[in-house]
């Protein structure tokens, strides 16, 4: 896949059938020149190899290797993460689906200190309009880890699967808060898949309004309640945006957008 826009141009290449066996080889390169130099002076390149096996088609083991670089005028920046994981997506029946994702984070900068972070979702939708969603976690930081646990959506956490790059807590909390060194949580979602339509000449999309909440423990309680609305593109576009609006338990609100699929 190549990609080109405002702030995401680069290239994505996966293949799951390498020389004809379940052989998984990948890489990555992204950068978001032009629009960093309007937002502010520093500039971001992404990469990430990947390799791995598929046990079954269901199953993969595989390790990915990230590096980011930031560079200014004054300054440059790198750094580099190991990330072994084992994943799963099922589907048990036509309407039931769930996936699961362990990922080890190492970091050879921080004297190869390390998190693991799980991640279980499910998906029932047990009649055409009506969808019940579940995604629980739960995450863990060696002592002296700098690299903490991020409880809500970012690079990082977009270069996982679908459980582990959807948790979140969608209310009115500070990054600063929702940067953990240890946690679990559960997120519940009810959607409805309200009407799909096709914008002309061959466009389809689908709506679905729902309304969630979020729960996390990190030796304090992180809460979250709102309304949300998937925008789905399907094919030729295959494109996902995401709006919500969440409150916690102290009537603190903040609105949340992703472009990305939801668990």
């Amino acid at each position: 896949m190549w990609f080109a826009g405002w702030n995401k141009n680069g290239a994505s290449y996966l293949n799951e059938n390498t020389f004809g066996k379940p052989v998984i080889l990948g890489a990555d390169l992204f950068t978001d020149i032009p629009s960093c130099f309007t937002a502010h002076d520093v500039a971001n390149v992404f990469a990430k190899a990947t390799a791995g096996w598929l046990v079954t088609p269901d199953l993969r083991i595989c390790t990915d290797v990230n590096t980011s670089f930031n560079f200014s005028q004054h300054s440059f920046n790198d750094s580099i993460c190991v990330s072994p994981y084992l994943s799963e997506t099922k589907h048990v029946k036509q309407n039931l689906l769930w996936t699961f994702e362990t990922r080890f984070n190492f970091f050879p900068e921080d004297l190869w200190n390390f998190n693991i972070d799980s991640a279980f979702t499910l998906n029932y939708t047990p009649v055409k309009p009506l969808t019940f969603a579940l995604l629980t976690a739960a995450g863990y930081s060696t002592e002296n880890c700098s690299n903490q646990i991020r409880l809500f959506r970012s690079d990082r956490n977009n270069a996982y699967n679908l459980g582990l790059a959807n948790k979140e807590v969608r209310s009115g909390y500070s990054n600063e808060e929702l940067s953990v060194s240890r946690y679990v949580m559960a997120t519940a979602e009810i959607r409805w898949n309200a009407f799909s339509f096709m914008i002309p000449p061959c466009f389809p999309c689908r709506i679905v309004p729902y309304v969630f909440a979020d729960a996390a423990y990190s030796g304090k309680i992180l809460d979250a309640y709102g309304i949300g609305l998937y925008l789905n593109f399907d094919s030729p576009v295959f494109a996902t945006f995401n709006f919500s609006y969440g409150i916690n338990h102290n009537g603190k609100g903040r609105f949340s957008f992703a472009a990305m699929q939801s668990f």
